[in-house]
């Protein structure tokens, strides 16, 4: 499984450590704190891939982008889950 992380605290977004790392390389750091990304279990939300935003659960059936992973009904293709940051790391290049 993937391992995310958020840049700051009050982040709302977590980026991959290649992604973490590609913009150390562009802002030209050595080394930076970051916080760990855990799924937020039991939250009633869901991150949407499609348009970047967090909806609450059952609300994809309303979507004009809704397709179901099964090509029937059920979850959306597009839904993700909600991370929420944890303990502190140091990642260096």
């Amino acid at each position: 499984m993937a391992r995310y992380y958020f840049e700051e605290l009050d982040s709302e977004t977590c980026f991959s450590l290649e992604t973490i790392k590609d913009r150390m390389r562009v802002d030209g750091l050595e080394e930076r704190k970051v916080f760990e990304a855990e799924r937020d279990i039991g939250s009633d939300g869901f991150w949407c891939k499609e348009d970047f935003e967090v909806y609450t659960k059952g609300i994809c059936t309303e979507c004009e982008m809704y397709k179901p992973r099964n090509g029937k009904n059920g979850i959306c293709v597009s839904n993700r889950p909600v991370y929420s940051p944890s303990k502190q790391i140091l990642i260096k290049l």
